[in-house]
């Protein structure tokens, strides 16, 4: 991560709100997105679902958010990433390379034995970056409309 960039922990609600609409304005343009506030007021807990931000220039520019899960096949104990999101022109500098080291600290500080995410099928850089970081595909989340 460049060094114009600063990487902290935070608890500021409004800006895990804005950063996950930011993730889902991009992956699905147009589409209500009331019920992220719900998500956030259900999930969200500053003890046990840490949020990280990356500041440039007194400006958010990425985010970081996980929380406990269950591996749903062992049983292990998993920490679940429930947004990584890098602004479009501060991506291809580390950020979310830098927000993913900082979720394996902390996943393995807490006796987290994997780290899980979901990811878009149209996010295929994104797909590249966890493989790169070794997360490997072990199911496929599928949806069907009603």
């Amino acid at each position: 991560m460049p060094l114009s960039y600063t990487s902290t922990r935070s608890t500021a609600w409004r800006i895990l709100l804005q950063l996950l609409e930011a993730t889902y304005q991009e992956i699905l343009p147009g589409q209500d997105l009331s019920h992220l506030t719900g998500m956030i007021d259900t999930f969200y807990d500053p003890r046990r679902t840490p949020f990280w931000v990356i500041e440039h220039e007194q400006n958010i520019v990425a985010g970081l958010w996980l929380g406990p899960a269950q591996d749903q096949m062992s049983g292990a104990k998993a920490a679940y990433i429930f947004m990584v999101y890098v602004k479009a022109q501060h991506r291809q500098q580390g950020l979310a390379r830098h927000l993913l080291s900082v979720a394996t600290v902390w996943a393995k500080s807490e006796g987290y034995l994997q780290l899980q995410l979901q990811v878009a099928t149209e996010s295929l850089a994104a797909q590249a970056l966890y493989a790169s970081l070794d997360f490997r595909t072990r199911a496929y989340f599928l949806s069907k409309s009603l």
